[in-house]
């Protein structure tokens, strides 16, 4: 055995100053042939047959004879790798005895044993390589001493080795250290090519459980939740662990400690709306749905100028009416009609929002009792004396003409004014709009190539 590394109690231990063991390698000390080495030993001394010499005091006493502790300078013959040879001192056995430089730095464990070949040998095993074993073990963490993070990132860091970050999160558990390790391993999400390594690696998991600790680091919950969406394409294995994971409560908590945070918003609806439509999804039936419909809400209603934020929540939205019928009414009664029209009349450019709206319509038309809360006492009316559901129909039939090329937008805008006109009087409302046959029109040669695919 080279060394053993064995835990002390340091109470009740005084006028002792513990070594510090060297964990990065601006601390590692070079070491050279011809350099003069202090090794303190213990040595176990042996006789001309091998055998141990036994006490010859008095064995009555039952007590073990003092240890003897020898202090020698010695010369380094050779370095090779990560050993370096000294001199071979007579019959002494020993292991694991501490080897300084003339700095007083420790640089190795010695240790003096007879080899296979039958000679002795006098060797120390170098720091580096001590701790480079322990760091593979992640032992580090019982080493409690301050490190700085640059230092050991430039230490352990591996180019794009995702292992080799999880062992920093493992070795090092100063909380300044695991936030900026977290941020690193956050940041290599951002490369498409090692989103494999990082789920096989185990970093989903790190990456929840860093969430979690910093969740009071407004910076760092954004960090969090950005690497989660970067993994959340397409792969299912990520999304799976996200999940299964609590990552969805995750992200409803960080919503609803940081309301006002945009980049939090944005990214946590994405990858809401990720996570609903995957082979792996939650299941957002019951209050997990609920609560993630009102947050999802209030961020629309927040930040109705951020485009991806609202086509992404109403694309959620539409996942949430098909697994629950309630969550229409839910809606209605929360003034997405209303919204809804808002971004009908100002954002009718962004092609692929109107595609998610059209989306939310056709789906939230077909159910009748959504459409009919609509008409309750006190609802919704336009600035101009007009119904919403009237303003919204017109406005559907102005996107299916600014459309016309897109199958999906006339698809959806035909379910949602034949779902909508379920309701006589709004299909009065349909009907007086003078170009609500010619939309319906248009729509005919995608229904009839839809059909043919079915």
């Amino acid at each position: 055995m080279d060394y053993c590394l064995v835990a002390c109690e340091e109470y009740g231990i005084f006028n002792v100053t513990p070594v510090s063991l060297p964990l990065t390698q601006n601390d590692w000390s070079p070491v050279r042939e011809g350099d003069i080495i202090l090794v303190v030993q213990h040595p176990t001394c042996k006789d001309d047959d091998g055998e141990a010499e036994t006490n010859t005091g008095d064995s009555d006493d039952g007590e073990d004879p003092p240890s003897v502790e020898i202090k020698r300078f010695e010369e380094v013959l050779r370095c090779r790798n990560d050993l370096y040879y000294l001199k071979a001192n007579g019959n002494l056995r020993t292991a694991g005895c501490p080897a300084f430089n003339d700095c007083g730095q420790l640089i190795g464990m010695q240790s003096q044993l007879r080899s296979e070949g039958g000679g002795v040998v006098n060797r120390v095993v170098s720091i580096a390589s001590i701790v480079k074993h322990l760091f593979a073990n992640k032992q580090l963490q019982r080493i409690q001493q301050k490190s700085v993070f640059n230092d050991v990132w430039n230490t352990w860091y591996v180019k794009d080795d995702i292992s080799r970050i999880l062992l920093i999160l493992e070795n090092f558990s100063d909380c300044e250290i695991a936030r900026a390790t977290a941020e690193k391993l956050c940041e290599h999400t951002c490369f498409p090519n090692l989103i494999e390594s990082i789920v096989a690696s185990g970093g989903v998991e790190w990456i929840l459980s860093s969430l979690h600790q910093f969740k009071e680091d407004m910076a760092m919950v954004c960090t969090c939740i950005r690497a989660m969406w970067n993994v959340s394409f397409g792969e299912t294995n990520a999304q799976r662990l996200l999940v299964d994971g609590g990552g969805v409560e995750l992200v409803l908590n960080s919503m609803e400690r940081y309301p006002e945070n945009e980049e939090i918003a944005e990214f946590s609806v994405v990858l809401l709306h990720n996570l609903s439509t995957g082979s792996c999804r939650p299941d957002f039936t019951g209050p997990l749905g609920h609560r993630a419909l009102l947050l999802v809400h209030a961020a629309l209603q927040r930040f109705k100028e951020t485009i991806v934020l609202q086509k992404f929540g109403f694309s959620f939205f539409t996942t949430l009416l098909y697994v629950d019928v309630e969550y229409a009414e839910t809606l209605v009664k929360l003034n997405i009609v209303e919204h809804t029209v808002y971004l009908a009349e100002r954002k009718q450019d962004q092609v692929f929002l109107m595609e998610a709206l059209m989306n939310f319509v056709g789906e939230l038309a077909q159910h009748r009792k959504a459409i009919d809360l609509c008409f309750v006492a006190g609802g919704l009316a336009s600035s101009a004396g007009q119904h919403v559901l009237e303003v919204l129909t017109s406005l559907l039939i102005d996107i299916m003409f600014k459309y016309q090329e897109m199958d999906t937008i006339l698809l959806q805008g035909n379910r949602a004014l034949w779902g909508i006109g379920n309701d006589l009087s709004c299909r009065a409302m349909i009907l007086q709009n003078p170009r609500s046959y010619e939309a319906l029109r248009l729509s005919l040669a995608a229904l009839m190539a839809r059909a043919r695919v079915t």
